[in-house]
């Protein structure tokens, strides 16, 4: 088996207002630090694409998924709304 590292030229993480970063420094922002972990493994990526906007639906991220995701690898990351129950009544 081979041990060279694996590359990645470009990686978009798509969601919405957390991977936007809204109200936290650049630093903290989750795709700036995937892209240090990955680079810690010695997984090189020459581009990483944060692609969140905040207030967004699912339906109105899947509205731009095909523009913002079709030639890149996707990092998706969708809603994580505090204390929201999703599925109600559904047993």
């Amino acid at each position: 088996m081979s041990s060279a590292p694996h590359s990645f030229k470009r990686i978009v993480c798509f969601g919405d207002s957390i991977t936007e970063g809204a109200d936290i420094p650049v630093t903290h922002h989750w795709p700036k630090v995937m892209a240090e972990q990955l680079l810690a493994l010695g997984v090189q990526v020459e581009e990483v694409y944060a692609r969140g906007v905040g207030g967004n639906t699912a339906a109105m991220g899947m509205d731009r998924i095909d523009a913002q995701l079709a030639p890149l690898l996707p990092a998706v990351q969708r809603g994580q709304q505090p204390r929201q129950k999703v599925g109600a009544g559904v047993s």
